[in-house]
């Protein structure tokens, strides 16, 4: 075989080789293509029961939670036949879960969605109303769930790169967020899953199932749903406290990034005040966030002169020279005494 034969057979090889990479490269970017991995929540990692989470997703929680798959034996909700729950018991808490997904190109139009079920209870005995043979949740907790894509691929919640969809709250139901977006980096899109309440309850639970991430066409994009927010989430500050601290009690829809604009802080001067470590992202309804110490000064001192009168004896020699006096201070919770006494010589 010649050098120019051998040659050519190279060439041939690797532009084969390109060709077969970019039709892999284009098919998996190829509108209406799955992007997501375990998009059911059939497949998950951990030590088992109810300390599992599913593959390719990460779980952050407030509070520590239970996290298992749900089977619905019964059939409760046709279309569901496994799901992801996350609970607890007797307490409020906040989640996040996230699942980072690479190699998708700048530009590219996308549209994530998932399904969201959550039920609340605070009964001993049943929550089955009636004859109706199925439970009922207690609307009161506050529950509410939502999805947020950060389209430049970071991975922090909090940051203002994030989408979040409005808050929806499914009551024994399923039923579907969605959120349409473009891709603004080549590095790849982040996807989260967030639920909260405000009440706690005997039984607190969402569920979360038949999560999707395609690639969408160039019409199909909603109109205006492509554009990150160029604001954080709107965040009223509150006031001053007598002591001169200020307290954010948080309330729904707040993130760190949010709640730093709205006082002017950053976000890292926001964890240090609160001890919150830099890879802990969850806050919760109700929590106190100190954004400013308490600035009273201590109690004022006032100065106060005390002169006694003195009528001398008979004898009483006075000494010559300069008298002594002796300033004795002492503090009271809000004033200081100084007394200055003069004793004379007397002469018995």
């Amino acid at each position: 075989m010649s050098i120019n034969q051998t040659g050519r057979k190279l060439l041939f090889a690797a532009v084969a080789l390109a060709l077969a990479l970019g039709a892999l490269h284009v098919g998996v970017r190829a509108q209406g293509t799955e992007l997501l991995s375990n998009t059911t929540f059939d497949s998950y990692a951990g030590t088992g029961g109810n300390n599992v989470v599913p593959t390719g997703w990460t779980l952050t929680a407030s509070i520590p939670v239970s996290s298992a798959r749900q089977e619905w034996v019964f059939n409760e909700f046709p279309g569901f036949g496994a799901s992801w729950e996350v609970s607890t018991s007797k307490a409020t808490f906040t989640m996040i879960a996230r699942q980072f997904v690479p190699g998708i190109r700048a530009g590219t139009n996308l549209r994530f969605s998932v399904y969201s079920n959550q039920f609340t209870c605070n009964k001993e005995t049943s929550c089955i109303e009636g004859n109706i043979g199925y439970r009922i949740s207690d609307t009161s907790s506050g529950a509410q769930t939502r999805i947020g894509v950060d389209p430049t691929g970071a991975q922090d919640p909090n940051a203002s790169t994030v989408i979040w969809s409005n808050f929806i709250q499914p009551w024994d139901r399923f039923e579907q967020a969605i959120i349409d977006f473009q891709a603004k980096s080549d590095n790849g899109v982040t996807l989260y899953l967030y639920s909260s309440q405000s009440v706690p309850m005997l039984l607190n639970k969402v569920y979360w199932d038949n999560a999707s991430l395609s690639v969408l066409g160039a019409g199909q994009i909603v109109p205006g749903a492509t554009e990150v927010p160029k604001v954080v989430p709107f965040v009223t500050p509150q006031g001053q406290q007598p002591d001169g601290s200020i307290v954010h009690v948080v309330r729904s829809g707040d993130t760190l990034a949010s709640i730093a604009v709205a006082y002017k802080i950053t976000v890292d001067e926001l964890r240090k005040l609160n001890n919150i470590p830099p890879d802990e992202y969850v806050i919760r309804i109700g929590q106190k966030l100190i954004i400013r110490a308490a600035t009273v000064p201590g109690p004022a001192i006032t100065y106060i002169i005390v002169t006694a009168t003195y009528t001398p004896g008979p004898g009483t020699v006075f000494p010559t020279g300069t008298a002594t006096f002796t300033a004795t201070p002492t503090r009271k919770p809000d004033t200081s005494i100084i007394i200055i006494t003069l004793a004379p010589t007397v002469t018995p």
